[in-house]
C-alpha cells in the first residue's frame, strides 16, 4: 500500500468515527514495537499534539531497559514530549490476585488515564490494528459470547482512541519501511504460550493459508457486528424503559412483560450483566419465571441479589439490604419518632364506645410493656410470632409469603422484640404478648403515617 493510501485509509477512518479533531492533545501509548512507532508518525503528521507514553514493567529484563531506551531516542529525534512509568508487576498482581497479564493491562490504562486528565488531553490513542481485532473475535468465540464479544475492539471506548483498526500489520510495517523508520520486537511475541500467540503465530495463519482472505473477511463481520450490536443496545434501552421500575429498595423487572418479548434471554443477560450476573445466571432465572418457580428464588452477584417475587424479578444491592442495619434499642418512653419505622405511643383506660384498630396499623398492650426495653429490628432465619387470637406461632417468613412480599420487603421489614419474643410486625401482625386486660389501661403503639 502507498504511504499516501495509507495515511488518507487512516484519516478517513478517524473522520468517520468521531475522533477529537487535528490540533488536539492526545497521548500516544508507545512501547517501540511496529504499531506504536507508526501511530506515532501518524499522528504527528495529521497535526496532533501528541504526548508519548511508555510503560517499563521490568518482565523481560535487559530487554525492557532496551525498549525504554528506544523509545527514549525515538522521542529526542521527534520532538516529541515523553512519560515513563515504572511498575512492579508482580507485586500489584499478588496484591490483587491478578494474573501477570491483567496486572499490565490495569497498571497502564490507569495510569494512561492519569496522564490524561493531568495534562488535559482529549483522548488516549493505542496501536491496535485489524490483526489485533481478528484475534480477539477467535479469542471472545472460544469462550462463548454474543455480537457485543464477537464485535471485538471498538474504535471508541471513553477515553481510548484506536485510530489503525482499518488496517494490518503487514501495512504498518509496510508503512515504516516507505519511511525508514525502525522499530523493536518484543521477543515473547514468539512465544507460545499465550492463547493469543497461538492463535497469531500458528491458527491464524494456517487457516489464512487454507481460505485465502478470512481474515480480511472477519474484520469486515466484526464492523458489522458492531452497527448490530450497536442498533441492539438503542433496542435493549427501549425495552428496558418499558419494564423497568425503580424504587428506593432497587429495580423491579416486570417478569409477564419480559416474557412476552421475543429474544427476552438476551434482553434479560443484557439488563442483568451491567449488575454482575454471568449468563447461567440469567439463563436460570428466565427458566424459574417460565416454570412458575417458587417466589423468594435468589442469586447473588458480587454486589447484588436477583429475586422472584409474583410479579418481577427484584435486584437490590448487597451493601443496603436491610440486614446489614444494626438493632435499634428504645423503651416507650423515648422519642420513637427517631427510630428508623417511627412509631407513636398512647396510654389510655378505654371506654364502653372504645374499637381495637383492625389494620395492624397499631398494637394495643398491656402496660407491663411500659418497664421493658424493646428492640427494633429485621427478621432473622426461624423467627416466630405467637398472633394474637391464634393458638401456637408462625414462622414469620410463611406470614410473608402468605401476604405476596417480594425478598425486598421480606428483607426491609422491620420487627418489634422484648425479652427474645417478637410482639409485633408493624402494619401487619400483632401477637398476644402483653395483652389487654378488661377493663385496664392499655398502651397503643402506631406507626406514624
Amino acid at each position: 500500500m502507498e504511504k499516501a493510501h495509507f495515511i488518507k485509509k487512516i484519516e478517513n477512518f478517524i473522520i468517520s468515527h468521531g475522533f477529537p479533531a487535528s490540533g488536539a492533545t492526545i497521548i500516544a501509548t508507545v512501547s517501540g514495537g511496529a504499531d506504536s512507532v507508526a501511530l506515532l508518525h501518524i499522528l504527528l503528521g495529521l497535526g496532533y499534539n501528541v504526548i508519548a507514553a511508555h510503560c517499563n514493567f521490568h518482565l523481560r529484563g535487559e530487554e525492557s531497559n532496551r525498549d525504554e531506551a528506544f523509545v527514549a531516542e525515538l522521542c529526542k529525534r521527534l520532538q516529541v514530549p515523553l512519560e515513563i512509568k515504572h511498575f512492579d508487576v508482580p507485586q500489584y498482581a499478588a496484591e490483587n490476585r491478578l494474573s501477570i497479564e491483567m496486572a499490565c493491562r490495569a497498571l497502564r490504562y490507569a495510569w494512561f488515564e492519569t496522564l490524561r486528565q493531568n495534562r488535559d488531553a482529549a483522548a488516549i490513542a493505542v496501536g491496535h490494528h485489524s490483526d489485533d481485532n481478528v484475534e480477539t473475535f477467535f479469542l471472545n468465540l472460544m469462550r462463548g459470547s454474543g455480537c457485543k464479544g464477537l464485535a471485538a475492539i471498538r474504535p471508541v471506548a471513553g477515553n481510548i482512541i484506536r485510530p489503525f483498526l482499518c488496517v494490518s500489520r503487514a501495512e504498518i510495517e509496510e508503512y515504516l519501511e516507505s519511511i525508514g523508520e525502525t522499530h523493536i520486537t518484543d521477543s515473547t511475541n514468539a512465544q507460545n504460550d499465550f492463547t493469543r500467540n497461538k492463535l497469531r503465530n500458528i491458527a491464524i495463519p494456517a487457516l489464512e493459508a487454507t481460505f485465502p482472505g478470512i481474515t480480511n473477511a472477519i474484520a469486515r463481520t466484526t464492523d458489522i457486528l458492531r452497527d448490530e450490536d450497536t442498533f441492539m443496545q438503542e433496542a435493549i434501552r427501549r425495552y428496558s424503559a418499558e419494564i423497568i421500575t425503580e424504587s428506593r429498595d432497587g429495580w423491579h423487572i416486570d417478569s409477564a412483560r419480559l416474557l412476552a418479548i421475543p429474544g427476552n434471554h438476551t434482553l434479560l443477560f443484557r439488563i442483568l450483566n451491567a449488575y454482575g450476573f454471568n449468563p447461567t445466571q440469567c439463563g436460570e432465572i428466565l427458566a424459574s419465571l417460565t416454570a412458575g418457580s417458587q417466589v423468594g428464588s435468589q442469586w447473588h452477584s458480587t454486589h447484588f441479589t436477583a429475586s422472584i417475587s409474583h410479579s418481577s424479578i427484584d435486584i437490590f444491592p448487597h451493601n443496603t439490604t436491610a440486614s446489614d442495619i444494626e438493632e435499634h434499642r428504645f423503651t416507650l418512653f423515648d422519642d420513637l419518632s427517631q427510630l428508623p419505622m417511627p412509631l407513636k405511643v398512647e396510654m389510655f383506660k378505654p371506654d364502653e364506645n372504645f374499637r381495637f384498630a383492625r389494620d395492624n396499623r397499631t398494637a394495643y398492650f398491656s402496660t407491663d410493656i411500659l418497664s421493658h426495653t424493646l428492640v427494633m429490628r429485621h427478621r432473622r432465619t426461624g423467627d416466630r410470632i405467637s398472633p394474637f387470637g391464634m393458638h401456637g406461632s408462625r414462622l414469620v417468613s410463611d406470614i410473608f409469603s402468605d401476604l405476596h412480599l417480594n425478598a425486598r420487603e421480606k428483607e426491609s421489614s422491620w420487627l418489634i422484640e422484648c425479652d427474645g419474643k417478637i410482639l409485633w410486625i408493624p402494619g401487619i401482625r400483632a401477637s398476644r404478648h402483653f395483652a389487654c386486660a378488661p377493663g385496664a389501661a392499655i398502651v397503643a403503639l402506631s406507626l406514624i403515617p
